[in-house]
């Protein structure tokens, strides 16, 4: 069947990204796109929300200008078909073998595991199975059996059904739905599936893929990819065949190729990723399409180091490195033997991490380490010689210190260890470990995965879900007894010194001119300037039929990457990575980026070197690191190892933890807690706190760039003034200052435009909480320097920030911003701080919205709901923005802020569920879930809510109490389990049963408040990390306020003297 090449010539116009139109049109000196208005508006909204001033920024920065019309014509860009890309010839070739019957089952479809549309898929993997046979006939057959290539096969199939599933689903219920004018379809017909498959494959093809132009593009390089990786992997296998069998196999003959294991890892450099060959030998090699030459310097240090006297000896790997790729032993997860093989075992875990710490290597999480019998073996070395980075990727990621981050000088940073940032929460809950010692049997995907129902048939359904995957390779077992690495943290951190002692005492060899680190010299690192997940998630994004309806709709996609840069005073030196980072996009890769050894420069995949991006190479940082050795780092790095894992054994510990009813039971034997008990608890918390700080490095506020009050430099700085009050500490004053000092050079030196936008306004996590923290910070050191930077950051929140706020929440937004605004004008009695304030309550007034109950409350722009559902509770929700006009309520007397407030108080009583007996969280219904009635919080539920009640009665504002005593009834029935920060855990429930028991002079909720503070007291004394998740940039407990130790002292703090000390979780002053 004939194909109309003005079909493909449109198919192959609409399918162009924005690089590619703009690039057809690079004679221009400024390129012009054209686009659509709807166009035009996502992806200003995609790059820079609301903002067309940042959105010019970002086509002038690539020199772009695009012209908006109602409607695009799409004109034909080549002139004839001998111009078409490589995809559009796979794609005709495709289609003029499409046929409505198949007379023969083709040998990679399985009837038991069917795959959604696989039939219209079908041709394109037949397409590519003859591609590869042209090029490759004697090999394929020759060193692959055909089980082996069946597998390949159907390891196509499967990534094209990944790419096109959906847009072909969405196209089949359009057509089963409306056009033939019934919404039919059972879970055993297949008629009108069967129809739909017959329509495309019977001539309708092509016209499909003028509506998903895209989609054709993507199957048609996904096969061409396909070809191209296997041929590749073909020629070097045949040529490396003896080689293999003599390094692998002891000259033994491997056979042929049995089983592929494909596509272990990410796709990168057109489509390859790492393959498992097995033979008939039995025998398994680790494919790489690139250079080895890192694992192949690693494991001849690893050598060396053993000959040197390493004790017990470290695994090394077999390498065969061809530069370009290179083949590497399949390691198989084992048990230990014996107890005594398993202290082996975490004796040399600790010795590998000291290894890959002076190496500077991060990203060793739990796929990158595998448990081999009594060995730890990293099997992913690309990330060694990590370098600082000099630049940033914009204004908002700037750098106030030339020196490295904390966590990187840590031995935190190689990702081995339990933090913060290994930690992943899954739906029901569940905590899991991602480092590369956790110990996991099994974890949720981090991300939703495609779940298909009823797969080919008229009732086939498709819905997204979180997946448990089986449990890692790196977990290391006793038999069958899994082994937590936290209960052998003394056999790690012995292995960790005697590692660290061997390198002290080799230093000099190590660093000769001809020692075992040179090797390293000549090789190239990866560098990760994004997450992966954050990649991930715009790929699949861009698999949505939307996206798959033309190239500039999804490059909109990919554009959000840009959205990380707009907003800088000038172009960022690393800008040239967002082409790179499209084009990689584009053909569904995950951007990479390596760094020679030696360069501070980077050379990306386009041929851009952007100079000057690190600040010393990743070799000479090594050295650095080697010569600098000594006891005292020694120590330091042992004692975040133990405190990593402790923070590890609280968690699991918890998760263990007993009734309720037996933490009451033991709560009654404590001793009463007493205000001395609480001051002496906050003022060891403060030297904690500042003995990090101190022991870290004394200029750590220049170091992070997070300055707000949640859990940044303000927070700290508010605790230490708050403990420094009471004890006099100098020590404190002076880390207090430079604190201060820090967010204010952070804040105030830097261009203006776009700040507030940035960071936000809000009275916790943007500029509004920095003002209110100064403002208490000169209150307790009675320094009115303090309340003078306060008022400079104050001048950031414009009028114009505040008419941009979309989340008006106490957190980010304008009633947050409100309170900081009241606390300053209480400070300074400066009435344009007043008349600010005001201009918050005005944006709150104009912005309310109807509920789905009628009631007017605030829509959060950043958590979108189910139509109607607004949110509730303090932090984000409607009881946070009332309490705030409450407060401006008595500054003014206005009594439009007051009937505000009581229509929002209204709502959310009208949503409470008796059967419950708490408030609706209702962040689960953004993504189809039920509200979830367990929250009970300072952030979510009864705590939060019922602090804003309490707040209001004693304003006089509300009478009823009946609210609060809801809240009071929760909150004293909460669990005795869960966290203890501010935030989510006992000290934001505990602030709220102080107040409450002071309001209302109440002995027996004084006495439950008490017992329970002295629980948590004495469980704070049984653990290292104060039952906190540990902070990568300083190798113990979070110092953060909401969520960290500074809150924890605060409150104790508080609890010591609540008239001295103001609740910080409702912004008192």
């Amino acid at each position: 069947m004939a194909i109309d090449k003005a079909v493909l010539l449109a198919i192959a116009h609409r399918a162009r990204s924005l690089y590619e139109r703009s690039n057809a049109n690079d004679k221009e000196p400024t390129p012009s796109i054209l686009v659509s208005l709807e166009q035009s508006d996502q992806w200003r909204e995609a790059v820079a929300p609301e903002n067309e001033l940042l959105f010019r920024q970002r086509l002038q920065w690539d020199q772009w200008t695009i012209q908006v019309s109602e409607a695009v014509s799409e004109e034909a860009e080549w002139s004839d078909a001998a111009e078409f890309p490589q995809w559009v010839r796979t794609l005709e070739e495709t289609l003029l073998s499409c046929s409505p019957s198949a007379s023969v089952s083709p040998r990679f479809l399985n009837k038991q595991d069917p795959l959604p549309f696989e039939p219209l898929f079908t041709p394109f993997v037949h397409m590519a199975v003859r591609r590869l046979q042209d090029r490759a006939a004697g090999l394929l057959d020759g060193l692959l059996s055909e089980s082996a290539q069946r597998g390949l096969e159907r390891s196509l199939l499967k990534r094209l059904s990944q790419i096109g599933a959906q847009s072909f689903q969405w196209e089949f219920i359009l057509r089963k739905c409306y056009r033939n004018g019934k919404r039919t379809g059972t879970k055993r017909s297949r008629k009108k599936y069967d129809s739909f498959i017959k329509d495309l494959l019977g001539g309708g093809y092509a016209d499909f893929f003028l509506d998903y132009p895209v989609l054709a593009k993507s199957l048609s390089v996904a096969c061409d990819q396909w070809v191209d990786a296997l041929h590749e992997l073909l020629l070097r296998l045949e040529a490396d065949l003896p080689d293999l069998e003599q390094v692998f196999q002891h000259s033994q003959v491997f056979g042929q190729v049995v089983t592929v294991d494909p596509h272990l890892s990410d796709f990168h450099h057109d489509g390859r990723s790492v393959f498992i060959l097995t033979f008939a030998s039995g025998g398994k090699v680790v494919y790489k399409p690139r250079d080895l030459g890192m694992e192949e310097a690693f494991f001849h240090l690893l050598q060396w180091l053993n000959v040197a006297g390493a004790s017990p000896a470290l695994y090394v790997a077999t390498i065969l490195n061809r530069t370009a790729y290179g083949w590497m032993e399949f390691i198989e997860q084992s048990p230990c033997d014996s107890e005594e093989a398993a202290g082996r075992y975490f004796h040399r875990a600790g010795a590998l991490a000291c290894m890959l710490y002076v190496l500077k290597g991060t990203d060793f999480h739990y796929q990158n380490i595998i448990a081999h019998g009594e060995h730890p073996v990293p099997i992913d070395l690309e990330m060694l010689l990590y370098p600082d980075k000099a630049v940033a990727l914009s204004d908002a990621e700037r750098l106030d210190s030339v020196q490295p981050a904390i966590g990187q000088t840590s031995v935190l940073h190689t990702g081995l260890f339990p933090t913060s940032e290994t930690m992943m929460e899954d739906e029901e809950g569940q905590v899991h470990d991602l480092c590369g010692f956790g110990a996991e049997t099994s974890m949720e995907t981090s991300f939703e995965e495609p779940v298909w129902e009823d797969i080919n048939t008229d009732g086939m359904t498709c819905d997204f879900m979180y997946q448990k995957s089986p449990g890692s390779k790196n977990a290391a077992y006793l038999g069958a007894r899994i082994l937590h690495p936290y209960e052998w943290k003394d056999a790690i951190a012995a292995g960790f010194q005697a590692m660290y002692t061997l390198l002290m005492e080799k230093k000099q060899e190590l660093l000769a001119a001809d020692g075992p680190l040179t090797l390293f010299r000549t090789k190239k690192l990866r560098y990760i300037f994004r997450s992966t997940g954050d990649y991930y998630q715009l790929y699949k994004e861009s698999l949505y039929p939307e996206s798959m309806s033309g190239g500039i709709q999804r490059s909109i996609i990919f554009d959000q990457l840009a959205g990380a840069m707009v907003g800088s005073a000038r172009k960022p030196l690393l800008w040239p990575l967002i082409r790179a980072e499209h084009l990689a996009m584009e053909r569904m890769d995950i951007p990479y980026f390596t760094v020679a050894a030696t360069s501070t420069s980077l050379t990306l995949p386009t041929g851009d070197i952007i100079p000057c991006v690190f600040i010393q190479s990743g070799y000479d940082g090594v050295c650095a690191r080697l010569r600098q050795l000594c006891d005292q780092d020694r120590h330091k790095q042992v004692s975040i190892i133990r405190n990593a894992f402790s923070g590890k054994q609280a968690s699991i510990e918890q998760s263990l933890l007993p009734s309720d009813q037996t933490f009451f039971a033991l709560a009654d034997q404590l001793l009463p807690v007493s205000q001395a008990d609480c001051l002496h608890e906050a003022v060891n918390i403060a030297e904690v706190v500042k003995n990090d700080l101190d022991f870290n490095s004394s200029s750590y506020a220049m170091l992070t760039n997070i300055h707000h009050l949640y859990s940044g430099n303000a927070g700290i700085a508010l605790f230490l003034a708050a403990a420094a009050s009471v004890t006099g500490d100098q020590a404190s004053e002076r880390l207090v200052h430079q604190l201060t000092e820090a967010t204010c050079a952070g804040l105030l030196d830097r261009p203006q435009s776009g700040i507030a936008t940035e960071l936000g306004i809000g009275g916790g996590a943007g500029l509004g909480s920095i003002v209110y923290s100064f403002v208490l910070i000169s209150r307790f050191l009675q320094d009115a320097s303090y309340l003078a930077k306060a008022e400079r950051i104050a001048d950031l929140i414009t009028d114009s920030a505040i008419e941009e706020d979309t989340r008006y929440d106490l957190v980010y937004g304008s009633s947050g911003a409100l309170l900081a605004l009241l606390a300053l004008h209480h400070a300074t009695r400066n009435p344009v701080h007043l008349e600010r304030a005001i201009r918050c309550g005005e944006r709150l007034l104009e912005q309310r919205v109807p509920s789905h109950l009628g009631f007017r409350a605030w829509n959060h722009a950043a958590i979108p709901l189910p139509e109607g559902y607004l949110l509730t509770g303090l932090s984000h929700g409607s009881s946070g923005i009332a309490y705030a006009l409450c407060r401006l309520y008595r500054a003014t007397a206005d009594a439009s802020y007051l009937e505000a407030a009581l229509e929002a108080f209204d709502y959310e009583d009208h949503t409470y569920s008796e059967a419950w007996e708490n408030w609706p969280d209702y962040r689960a219904t953004a993504s189809g879930d039920e509200p979830n009635y367990r929250a009970n919080s300072w952030c979510h539920g009864a705590t939060g809510i019922g602090m804003a009640r309490l707040a209001a009665l004693q304003m006089n504002i509300l009478t009823d109490r009946t609210g609060l005593e809801r809240a009071l009834t929760r909150s004293m029935g909460s669990e005795w389990s869960g966290a203890c920060h501010l935030c989510c855990g006992h000290y934001g429930r505990i602030d709220f049963l102080l107040s409450a028991s002071e309001a209302l002079q109440d002995e027996e909720l004084s006495a439950h408040m008490l017992k329970r503070t002295a629980w948590v007291l004495n469980r704070q004394k049984n653990s290292a990390t104060f039952g906190l998740t540990m902070d990568s940039r300083t190798g113990g407990p979070a110092l953060g306020f909401f969520q960290g130790l500074s809150g924890i002292g605060y409150e104790l703090l508080r609890l010591s003297d609540p008239k001295r000390f103001p609740s910080v979780l409702l912004f008192e002053v």
